[in-house]
């Protein structure tokens, strides 16, 4: 019988692959060698998922980003799967990771260079608190449909609404003519401009010119809420309200980006196949590439 009164300590096994995950422990950074992921030149198998929140405030508390860092830690060392060996005949062991987003519409909040503060501060407590719980980060500058501006998220709203400012005619949409990519005649209603964001003005719509009625046929027609008067009002650039929300505020963009739809419907609008081929064009337009990439 046991006379103190700390009760006797289970004796615990431990496998070689939970000492290996032990030993890697956010120990080093991982680099590539040919087509295998190393960790102070030893081979490891990176297994893990996505960690992005596509919307304000980008980031969940810390005390929930350890919880989870814990549990994909935990995850790893209990499960059955065993890697391949190296190359050399060596265990690899499995290391969690997580695909973390970091979008520039969070880092630029306001047009310009500088890198908002909280962003910077936010950012690097969730990657501290990541590392301490044995979980390696690799950043992804994400997006999806480009920008807020067209329900999507990632490039800063304030880009788009520079590319409308110096948007040329609606026809250049359809023709590779570059006498449509400037605006010339002054008296035409800005309706007639291609549309890089969603505004009353430039309702989300079909690209290629495509009507809505005919956009139905193949799952790809905008609908609004009816119950809003005037459905691209809110949270659009010039209105009340910050664009920076206007993925989520506008209950309109809400019934186009929600769930699965927003892979068709997003994807396939005037907005974001305009701001996709701006955005690929940059290099060679010094006005774009100086608006939002350089330094960068």
């Amino acid at each position: 019988p046991h006379g103190g009164s700390t009760p006797p300590q289970r004796i615990r096994s431990v496998s070689p692959t939970y000492a290996m995950m032990e030993a890697t422990r956010c120990q080093g950074r991982v680099t590539i060698s040919g087509d295998v992921y190393q960790i102070d030149g030893k081979e490891v198998v990176l297994m893990g998922g996505n960690y992005v929140v596509k919307a304000q405030p980008y980031y969940p508390p810390l005390e929930v980003v350890r919880s989870n860092a814990q549990s994909m830690f935990q995850g790893a060392q209990n499960m059955a799967y065993v890697p391949p060996p190296a190359s050399n005949g060596a265990a690899r062991p499995v290391v969690p990771c997580v695909r973390l987003g970091a979008m520039m519409e969070a880092a630029l909040k306001e047009k310009g260079t500088t890198v908002d503060e909280s962003f910077k501060t936010t950012l690097e407590g969730v990657v501290k608190t990541f590392q301490e719980e044995g979980v390696y980060v690799f950043l992804d500058m994400h997006q999806d449909a480009c920008a807020t501006t067209n329900g999507g998220e990632g490039y800063p709203w304030w880009a788009t609404a520079d590319f409308q400012q110096r948007a040329g005619c609606k026809l250049e949409q359809c023709c590779c003519c570059c006498c449509f990519s400037r605006w010339c005649c002054e008296c035409w209603p800005d309706s007639c401009r291609t549309p890089y964001i969603t505004t009353p003005v430039y309702p989300l719509q079909p690209f290629f010119c495509l009507c809505n009625c005919l956009a139905r046929q193949f799952g790809l027609d905008i609908q609004t809420y009816d119950q809003d008067p005037v459905p691209w009002e809110p949270y659009s650039v010039g209105s009340e309200g910050n664009p920076a929300w206007m993925n989520v505020g506008n209950a309109s963009m809400r019934r186009n980006n929600a769930d699965s739809v927003w892979g068709s419907k997003l994807l396939t609008t005037a907005q974001s196949q305009n701001t996709a081929r701006r955005v690929y064009g940059s290099k060679h337009n010094d006005a774009d590439r100086e608006s939002f990439f350089d330094p960068f």
